[in-house]
C-alpha cells in the first residue's frame, strides 16, 4: 500500500475491520471489531463520557475491539476514534489487557497492523494519551512524540523533578536537567536516561513507566 488514500475511507466498516481485526502470530491473541459508533451514538469511551461527551461527536467514528486468547476467552479490549477526514487523524483511546497477558509485545504488533491501513487510507497522525501502567514508556519506545510543546515542557520538567526526588545519581539528574533546558526532548530521550547496555531497568525507564502525557505519531 502506498500512502495517499482518502482518509474518509477509514470511516467505512470494511476498512475499520481491516485495520483492527488481527491474529497475533506470537501470542495467538485475536482481535475483533465488536462495535462501530457514529455521531450521536452513545460514546463507548467511559473517560470521554465522564469528560462531558456522552455521545460520539460530529464527524467521528468510534470503534470498540475485543481481544481474545487462542482459546477464545476475552482478555481485553480497545477503543479507537477516527476523526473527520479533513484531520487525517486517528486517536488510540485505550487498549487494556488482563495483567497476565501483558508484556509480550502484542500491543505493538496490533498497532503496527492498524498503522499499515492508516497509511493506505491517507491517515497522517495517530494521537493518544499515555498514562496507564506501562503506557508512557511503551509509547516512547513506539516512536510517539509529545503532542505539543506545552505537553513536552510539562513532562520533561516532571521527569527532572522526579529524578531529584528519587535521589538518582548526579549524572542522571544533570541529563534530565539538560533535556529540560533544551526544549526539544522526545519521550524516548527521557526514557533512555541512565540506560546501560543489558540493563533491565534504569532511571529513565522507571520514570516514564509512571508518566502521563499526550502523544502524537506522524505516519
Amino acid at each position: 500500500h502506498s500512502a495517499g488514500g482518502n482518509p474518509a475511507a477509514m470511516h467505512d466498516e470494511e476498512q475499520l475491520r481491516a485495520a483492527y481485526e488481527f491474529t497475533d502470530p506470537v501470542t495467538g491473541y485475536r482481535t475483533e471489531v465488536d462495535g462501530v459508533f457514529r455521531a450521536g451514538d452513545p460514546n463507548p469511551d467511559i473517560n470521554e463520557q465522564l469528560g462531558g461527551k456522552p455521545t460520539v461527536p460530529p464527524g467521528r467514528t468510534m470503534v470498540t475491539v475485543k481481544v481474545t486468547d487462542a482459546s477464545g476467552n476475552r482478555i481485553g479490549g480497545a477503543v479507537r476514534t477516527v476523526h473527520p477526514a479533513s484531520q487525517a487523524r486517528v486517536n488510540h483511546n485505550s487498549l487494556v489487557l488482563n495483567e497476565g497477558q501483558q508484556g509480550q509485545g502484542f500491543a505493538g504488533r496490533f498497532n503496527a497492523n492498524a498503522e499499515e491501513m492508516y497509511r493506505a487510507n491517507g491517515i497522517k497522525t495517530v494521537t493518544l494519551h499515555a498514562d496507564i501502567d506501562v503506557g508512557g514508556y511503551a509509547w516512547a519506545r513506539a516512536g510517539y512524540d509529545f503532542r505539543n510543546n506545552r505537553t513536552r515542557s510539562a513532562a520533561v520538567a516532571k521527569a527532572y523533578v522526579d529524578s531529584i526526588k528519587r535521589h538518582d545519581s548526579d549524572p542522571v539528574i544533570s541529563r534530565f536537567r539538560e533535556l529540560h533546558l533544551s526544549g526539544k526532548a522526545t519521550p524516548l530521550d527521557l526514557a533512555m536516561v541512565g540506560h546501560t547496555p543489558g540493563a533491565s531497568t534504569w532511571p529513565g525507564k522507571e520514570i516514564m513507566l509512571d508518566s502521563d502525557w499526550q502523544g502524537v505519531k506522524t505516519l
